[in-house]
């Protein structure tokens, strides 16, 4: 049955959720959207920061976080899980829309451009309890939503300017084009792109196996055989150090994007080549 708490818009990822759990989410509130766009919360079986940014990323939704910094999100957390809508009324349709835009008006005109990222746990709650609930001690992540149709100068692009009238007459003159080169064509005695009217065969391709291109490998000393990276003996010049030198200058830069997961993936990769005793090279020994 549904509930008539009033939720705010909001987002499930499907991350670690079985399909029962989200049919029973889908049932219980109204105001889940299908478009994380669209959403003012997103919740989701996340306890860490970085996750949540993770998962915004993957979604495509940039967001510019709060000024106030630490995650001290408790005067506008509250505001936003406490407004109060009007009752979504119950439909027979199981396929009924599932978007706050009409029903909520007033939430949509107070918060239409914030989004918050909380723990899954503060919807089980609030169901359970029968109440919407502070967000204080599920917020994970909050910001302001960063539109992709807006350049940096705030202008907006070109090809929105364009009237549909305009896209219509282009698509009229591109057909007539078309038209009249598939006319033309039909009426050569022969099919210039017939393989047969080629003045020049297509060359044969080259045989290879899997074998020519395999390379030894020099095997791997024992003392690297071990559990944990820090017990690996790195010298201070590697072997490979300006591949390595290349990988580090990448890794600054994500850390400059504030990509964490780019820099710890960049970081365990420089460890174990940093240990590897051998140069990297290709096939051709390049």
């Amino acid at each position: 049955m549904a509930s008539n708490l009033g939720f705010p818009r909001i987002y499930l990822l499907p991350s670690h959720l079985e399909p029962s759990q989200l049919h029973y989410f889908e049932e219980a509130v109204p105001s889940i959207t299908y478009d994380i766009n669209e959403a003012d919360l997103v919740l989701g079986k996340i306890s860490k920061r970085e996750r949540a940014e993770f998962e915004l990323r993957r979604h495509n939704l940039r967001i510019q976080p709060d000024s106030v910094s630490g995650g001290d999100f408790h005067s506008t957390a509250r505001d936003i899980a406490l407004v109060r809508r009007e009752a979504v009324e119950e439909q027979p349709n199981s396929k009924r829309r599932k978007k706050g835009d009409a029903q909520h008006p007033d939430y949509q005109t107070a918060e239409n451009s914030r989004v918050q990222v909380l723990k899954l746990s503060w919807l089980t709650d609030c169901l359970a309890q029968g109440r919407l609930l502070p967000v204080d001690n599920y917020l994970l992540y909050g910001g302001f939503k960063i539109s992709s149709h807006v350049g940096s100068g705030g202008q907006q692009p070109e090809t929105q300017n364009i009237s549909t009238g305009a896209i219509l007459r282009r698509a009229a003159e591109d057909h007539a084009v078309n038209t009249a080169n598939r006319a033309e064509s039909s009426s050569l005695p022969f099919n210039l792109h017939d393989p047969r009217h080629s003045r020049h065969p297509p060359p044969p391709l080259q045989r290879q196996t899997t074998s020519e291109n395999d390379t030894r490998l020099p095997e791997i000393p024992e003392f690297l055989h071990t559990t944990y990276s820090c017990q690996r003996p790195t010298p201070l010049h590697p072997p490979n150090e300006k591949f390595i030198l290349e990988l580090k200058k990448i890794r600054t830069l994500r850390l400059l994007q504030g990509n964490q997961i780019g820099v710890r993936a960049y970081s365990t990769s420089i460890a174990a080549l940093s240990a590897y005793p051998h140069v990297i090279q290709s096939s051709h020994g390049k």
